[in-house]
């Protein structure tokens, strides 16, 4: 028997008159309270702006957040008087309903998602040593490096999720895991034609196709204008970095993010560009020295 159960007993049996009282006025204040709780978060979810989209998470995010106190009963008997809007959080991969948890974006990586970054990291380790030329290696880059731009993505403001440099996905796959989290997609262009085939497969095998939309042509070109981009990842033919980063910045929304990968690694052909970058008013930029180098940058 519960202790509260107990308490209860004991008071209704042997306590005094007032002892009694006072029980069963803290009793009813308990009750209402929790009914005036879900009371409000079903009134909130009926004002939720709809329709949901990966851009207007945040609102269905905190609700749900609020839904996950209240227990799975409660929360439940909650999302069934809510109507059509409650729907909508069966698509934030963060609230699972059938026992109100939050997936862990590490933790919780899907098989079929593990079992394609192993199969690329192995292709990527033996392009290394066997001879493969370099515009037909992956030169992907390390599981470190996707974790950090994971947490980052997962991390960043509101806007469009963008990548520049596909090769055959690898580090999709990461940026993949922080849409999953928190409700986006991410658009990552590719215009080399074989790397864009490896791309696509690479989607299809790791069940990640709902979030990820591959642009097989040069990002410079095909990139829509708006000042909507939260999070940007760089790494395609150095040569162009340059001309991406003052494509990116401009389009940032305020606290957004650019991450450019080899900043160590390929310093001397980079320097124009980091230069620009730790210099650039606009932006709060260093590098961090994991795996060949990242250039953080971020809107001000």
């Amino acid at each position: 028997m519960r202790p509260l159960q107990r308490d209860m007993r004991t008071i209704i049996r042997s306590g005094s008159l007032i002892d009694r009282f006072r029980f069963i006025v803290m009793a009813v204040t308990a009750i209402l309270a929790v009914g005036c709780k879900q009371s409000t978060i079903q009134e909130r979810i009926l004002t939720l702006p709809p329709p949901f989209t990966a851009y207007k998470v945040d609102p269905y995010i905190q609700v749900a957040a609020e839904l996950q106190s209240l227990g799975r009963e409660a929360a439940c008997s909650v999302m069934s008087q809510a109507g059509t809007n409650a729907t909508c959080f069966q698509e934030l991969p963060i609230f699972v309903l059938n026992g109100c948890t939050k997936r862990l974006m590490f933790q919780d990586i899907p098989e079929a998602m593990l079992a394609r970054m192993r199969e690329l990291e192995e292709i990527d380790l033996r392009d290394r040593s066997d001879g493969t030329s370099r515009l037909n290696r992956l030169r992907q880059i390390s599981s470190e490096v996707g974790r950090f731009i994971a947490l980052l993505a997962a991390a960043a403001p509101d806007g469009r999720r963008v990548e520049i440099g596909t090769s055959a996905g690898y580090s999709t796959l990461w940026l993949a895991l922080a849409c999953r989290a928190t409700g986006r997609k991410i658009t990552t262009f590719e215009i080399l034609d074989e790397k864009a085939k490896l791309g696509r497969l690479t989607f299809r095998a790791a069940g990640v196709s709902d979030v990820v939309e591959l642009v097989h042509g040069d990002a410079l070109t095909c990139l829509p204008e708006g000042h909507d981009i939260g999070f940007c990842f760089l790494d395609a033919e150095k040569e162009i970095y340059g001309c991406c980063y003052e494509a990116i910045v401009p389009q940032l929304v305020p606290g957004g993010i650019l991450v450019a990968d080899n900043a160590i690694s390929h310093e001397a052909t980079l320097r124009p560009m980091l230069d620009r970058a730790l210099q650039d008013v606009r932006v709060d930029a260093l590098i961090v020295p994991i795996a060949k180098g990242e250039l953080v940058c971020r809107r001000k």
